[in-house]
């Protein structure tokens, strides 16, 4: 092997083919299986590890959820966001640690969890934590972090990887984002956490983020009424209709003309342009404007 690094350090290569047979040594002579260029005495100088190092192998990736592995560390560790925390926090850690398991007791005050292999074979994992009501934060009370049970691996499809699990750590990116495609999240998830979801997984943990960062739709179209009664009051002269259906209340449409809008379309010529576009949320719909020309022949 001393004498493989001697040649590759004096010929300045960085591989070398290697032919392996049988010989005689004792008929060939020992002196004749080293080069005739290169000797045990040469006074070349290397470093085995220089070469070495082109064939060590590479260092495995570092996810971003390898810290998720310690989420759930000791007795007495406390959540801040309640029960809610704990829970997320929890799935978070058995994906990271490749185990599954079950809900003994699982309420807003307590929950109470073992591993999914308790009974097959007697794993003693377990947790137990309860909310604190003076302060409305989430304890581990009791916790055996130390699993008995076999075939404890970290798979790259997880069922526990779920749509809230996506919507807390992709959160941020959609508060910077909001119009963020659910197959980017889909392919970032595949890269940074290693994990294979669907896309529909992806989907909805990405409208679960926005909705939490703007608001549901829903509530947004619940507050139409007081949006037109505070548009009218600030803008006086302004027509703002809302049709429903008199018995469900439901939506139907809006008719909206702030009365700067009124007052500039009489200096205009006498042509009005319709046009409409759809509402790509889940409740459809379409959306029409009216435009005309002015006397500079801007688009008004």
């Amino acid at each position: 092997m001393k004498m493989m690094f001697r040649i590759l350090a004096r010929y300045s290569s960085d591989f070398v083919d290697v032919d392996v047979c049988s010989f005689d040594v004792s008929a060939s002579g020992s002196e004749s299986v080293l080069s005739n260029n290169v000797s045990e005495d040469s006074s070349v100088s290397f470093d085995e590890n220089d070469y070495l190092r082109c064939y060590k192998p590479k260092e495995a990736k570092r996810y971003c959820s390898k810290g998720w592995e310690n989420y759930i560390k000791s007795k007495d560790q406390k959540f801040q966001g309640g029960v809610e925390e704990f829970r997320l926090k929890l799935h978070m850690y058995a994906i990271e640690m490749g185990f599954e398991y079950k809900y003994v007791r699982n309420i807003k005050k307590r929950v109470i969890a073992y591993c999914s292999k308790r009974e097959s074979e007697h794993c003693g994992w377990c947790v137990n934590a309860s909310l604190l009501e003076y302060n409305r934060f989430f304890v581990i009370t009791d916790l055996v972090n130390e699993h008995s049970c076999h075939g404890v691996v970290c798979l790259q499809t997880n069922k526990m990887m779920g749509s809230k699990i996506i919507k807390s750590i992709m959160f941020d990116k959609v508060r910077e984002n909001p119009n963020n495609k659910a197959i980017d999240i889909y392919h970032e998830i595949k890269s940074d956490y290693g994990m294979d979801v669907s896309y529909r997984t992806a989907w909805y943990g990405k409208e679960r983020a926005r909705e939490s960062v703007l608001g549901g739709d829903a509530d947004s179209y619940a507050q139409l009424v007081w949006f037109g009664q505070k548009a009218v009051e600030s803008n006086s002269g302004s027509t703002i209709k809302i049709d429903y259906e008199p018995e469900t209340r439901r939506f139907e449409r809006m008719f909206e003309c702030y009365d700067a809008w009124m007052k500039g379309f009489q200096f205009c010529r006498p042509i009005m342009f319709i046009d409409a576009t759809f509402i790509s949320n889940k409740y459809r719909g379409q959306l029409i404007g009216a435009s005309s020309k002015d006397a500079n022949q801007s688009t008004f």
